[in-house]
């Protein structure tokens, strides 16, 4: 189990990405149009939710990875 300061690092950089990534979403939907962004938002979503079960399958705790596969299958049924 991480200790308090990694978690705390952690959702600090969850804070410092969606901060860039909203903003960066709205100077993009400036530019282009805003249907065809979030329908390329979305399939790169449903790409990551299809790859992370491997990419949790190398991790410590087996239990996790085989939850998240299954949850992610279950979003597509």
């Amino acid at each position: 189990m991480p200790d308090e300061p990694e978690v705390a690092g952690l959702l600090a950089l969850m804070g410092v990405f969606d901060l860039v990534g909203t903003t960066g979403s709205g100077w993009l939907t400036d530019r282009w149009d805003s249907r065809a962004l979030l329908a390329w938002y979305y399939s790169l979503r449903g790409l990551s939710l299809l790859f992370l079960p491997f990419a949790l399958a190398g991790s410590r705790n087996a239990d996790a990875s085989e939850s998240v596969a299954c949850a992610t299958r279950r979003l597509w049924r």
